[in-house]
């Protein structure tokens, strides 16, 4: 019964605070903050440790009292979507929770009143070289009568540790074009990235579709800081795709991707042709002589 109500605290916290990526207490929204909501650390190989601080703001009219501690989290999805882990994730090989150490672990809040929290990644021989992840989280301390679910809010820290990352981001698919002849320009492409390194990563990149005289019809940018893909991890991206020059109705274009990640490590690229028929000239090439030939059918059976 314990551990079943202990997966259902973790389900319900990963929903309130994840789904939505917000960092305010959904239940009473602005009662209680944490910032920042997100950090990206640096922990180099020499060092010792890593600070990192947190705000914590009682918004709302009551003195109130947290809870703060760590939960490992990773990706959980092609969407990007992340998950909490259980408590005491031993074999997830990107853990962080165990190696942070807080000055305090209750917090007492007046109405209206800020206060700091710092939290201390320790870099300890068993702190491998690579990624790391761990949501920082306050939880409220209810008054009186014990309760199963308390509302929190946390704060997402990734962790890099320097001295022997491995960068490995390339394009796994490419939703559109699909085949050597298109009848229309997607405003949408749908792209999926696969990192099989040990660090998280954002790629940064261009796409372009160019015409058979070199002229640049569409372009996109990816440039989204948020599009962050997890260690052992595929994600799907989407970019929006400008028009730059109006399409001439038969063109043999290219279709070109090329980007970097966010540490300008690794370089990936994809490139592809396909030849474009506008549905004007394809009704013109087939609906008028097939009108032709129908016209001629019915006079001959008259």
């Amino acid at each position: 019964m314990a551990n079943l109500l202990k997966q259902f605290l973790t389900v319900l916290v990963t929903i309130v605070i994840f789904g939505t990526y917000n960092n305010v207490y959904a239940a009473d929204k602005g009662t209680i903050t944490i910032e920042p909501s997100l950090v990206d650390v640096t922990l180099e190989a020499a060092s010792s440790e890593a600070n990192i601080v947190f705000t914590l703001t009682n918004n709302g009219d009551k003195q109130i009292t947290l809870e703060i501690f760590p939960l490992d989290f990773k990706q959980k999805d092609e969407l990007g979507r992340i998950a909490l882990l259980q408590e005491n994730a031993g074999s997830y090989s990107y853990s962080l929770s165990s190696f942070l150490q807080f000055d305090t672990n209750t917090l007492e809040l007046l109405p209206g009143e800020k206060k700091r929290v710092t939290a201390t990644a320790l870099n300890r021989m068993d702190l491998s070289p690579g990624g790391h992840y761990a949501a920082v989280i306050a939880r409220l301390v209810p008054e009186g009568k014990e309760t199963a679910i308390s509302p929190a809010v946390s704060s997402l820290v990734l962790l890099r540790k320097t001295g022997g990352e491995r960068f490995s981001l390339f394009l796994k698919d490419v939703e559109w074009p699909k085949g050597s002849i298109s009848f229309t320009y997607k405003r949408y492409i749908r792209m999926l990235f696969q990192n099989e390194g040990n660090i998280h990563l954002v790629p940064y990149g261009r796409v372009e579709i160019k015409d058979m005289f070199g002229r640049l019809l569409y372009k996109g940018v990816i440039n989204s800081p948020s599009d962050k893909i997890f260690p052992e991890s595929r994600r799907y991206i989407s970019v929006e795709m400008k028009k730059i020059a109006e399409s001439l109705p038969f063109s043999f274009n290219t279709f070109t991707i090329r980007g970097n990640d966010s540490l300008k490590e690794v370089t990936f690229q994809y490139d592809t042709s396909f030849v474009y028929i506008s549905p004007t000239l394809l009704f013109l090439i087939i609906g008028i002589p097939a009108l032709f030939v129908v016209v001629r059918l019915r006079r001959k059976k008259q």
